[in-house]
């Protein structure tokens, strides 16, 4: 919908954290927000500033954003016309970096364009194709693994779906495998937000084995899709490949590239799931492989032995 922004505010805020929240970076129990209010025709929209106290994470922090948008974004913003809040992400297309403080304002400009429109903000956007999604949590470094596990369990009653854990030096290996005994079936990660360099993997490398039930069901569930592919190309298209020559001789290649890349990759990260290109490669040889079982059992039930075969005639 086509608005003015007629007027802009900047809202400071101090909140107090319920809990703290603690990453590698160190721990944070206060949190200082910006909000953006952006008005046109008496409607406001609201947008957030998700930068962080310190330019630890990235090189954006309160203090800074608000610079950005009080000396740039909101100057250039104010009084412009706009056809939808689509193009509000070219205010600041000039500076380098500061996309936390371009986002708040664009997306004070989304909200006020659903308002106007008198429609739900995502439906704007186009969304709607599911009812609920599916999302996760990030929890903090804690005090102890005793207080980490019942944290996570709360989270996983609460329906999330997916957890990721802050580790750091010093809160890393030993406290992802307690995590995995507790609850050896969700969906885990483990984020460091930067805190080791190339001299830690070694020790690292003791976290392999925490995603190796999830390497096992990966390959598990590539077999299935393997086969299933392999089947439909035998009934569709294996009469035609193998008129052509290229087909074998480059899908058996293909085979030892895969098995050699694959051995590579167990050799130094022990089962874990693929890379993307390597999942592709693999998928690739296991259907040519069972093209060609499959092909092999079926040439040897339909063919008839000789003295079986009837004869006709006088």
């Amino acid at each position: 919908m086509r608005f003015s922004i007629e007027q802009i505010w900047l809202h400071w805020l101090e909140m107090p954290l319920v809990h703290f929240f603690e990453t590698s970076f160190g721990r944070t129990t206060h949190r200082r927000i910006i909000l953006v209010e952006v008005a046109s025709g008496g409607v406001s929209g609201w947008g957030e500033v998700t930068c962080g106290e310190h330019p630890h994470y990235n090189e954006e922090w309160t203090e800074g954003a608000w610079l950005i948008l009080r000396d740039y974004l909101v100057p250039e913003a104010l009084g412009r016309t706009l056809g939808s809040a689509a193009e509000a992400s070219r205010f600041g297309s000039s500076l380098r970096g500061h996309r936390m403080a371009r986002g708040g304002l664009e997306a004070a400009c989304w909200d006020l364009d659903a308002r106007l429109l008198g429609q739900p903000l995502w439906k704007v956007i186009g969304g709607g194709a599911r009812r609920e999604i599916p999302c996760g949590v990030s929890i903090g470094i804690q005090d102890t693994v005793e207080k980490l596990i019942e944290k996570i369990r709360t989270e996983l009653s609460a329906g999330y779906r997916r957890i990721k854990i802050k580790i750091k030096p010093g809160w890393d290996v030993n406290v992802v495998e307690a995590v995995r005994r507790e609850f050896p079936s969700i969906l885990l990660m483990a984020d460091a937000n930067s805190a080791y360099t190339l001299a830690d993997a070694g020790r690292l490398q003791a976290l392999d084995l925490s995603p190796s039930q999830s390497g096992v069901l990966w390959a598990i569930r590539l077999i299935i899709l393997g086969v299933a592919v392999a089947a439909v190309w035998q009934a569709v298209l294996a009469p035609w490949a193998r008129q052509h020559p290229v087909y074998r001789w480059s899908g058996w290649y293909l085979v030892l590239l895969a098995a050699l890349c694959a051995a590579l990759g167990i050799a130094r990260h022990g089962i874990v799931a693929p890379p993307p290109g390597l999942a592709l490669l693999l998928l690739a040889a296991g259907v040519f492989l069972a093209v060609e079982l499959l092909s092999m059992r079926v040439k040897n039930t339909s063919s008839t032995p000789p003295d079986e075969r009837s004869t006709f005639g006088a």
